[in-house]
């Protein structure tokens, strides 16, 4: 009777031990993914606001040069220049998206895409209005 007793009591150990464990790693592979997506999002994000000061550069240059449309960015010269329709870095995609708001002001979007390895596309966008404040 001692022996089947044992018996059961590590079957049942070993399957608190299996239940626990499982538990522990759910959770550290959540972590990581939980993780992986704040880093996605930090760096969009930079990179969004680096477009945007990118923008604000151009303007305080040459505010002519901000004409309505969808495009990249480029450096030349030493200077940003709006290039081509977006622009890849690494696996996220950029675009300036300018339009009118009104007499010596533009509206201007940063968007910031990206596919993660698990889920659907991603995207972080900056609005802002800038003004030909030269002028």
């Amino acid at each position: 009777m001692k022996k089947g007793f044992s018996l059961i009591e590590i079957l049942l150990a070993v399957a608190l031990f299996v239940l626990v464990a499982g538990a522990f790693i759910f959770l550290i592979i959540e972590s990581y993914k939980i993780n992986e997506k704040a880093q996605e999002v930090t760096l969009a994000t930079g990179l969004a606001e680096e477009g945007m000061e990118a923008v604000r550069s151009i303007r305080d240059f040459k505010f002519t040069d901000l004409k309505d449309g969808t495009y990249g960015l480029a450096i030349e010269e030493n200077r940003w220049v709006l290039k081509g329709r977006s622009e890849i870095i690494g696996k996220f995609t950029r675009e300036i998206i300018i339009s009118p708001a009104g007499r010596g002001r533009k509206k201007i979007v940063v968007l910031v895409s990206w596919q993660p390895r698990v889920g659907s596309r991603r995207e972080v966008r900056l609005f802002s209005r800038i003004t030909n404040w030269i002028r």
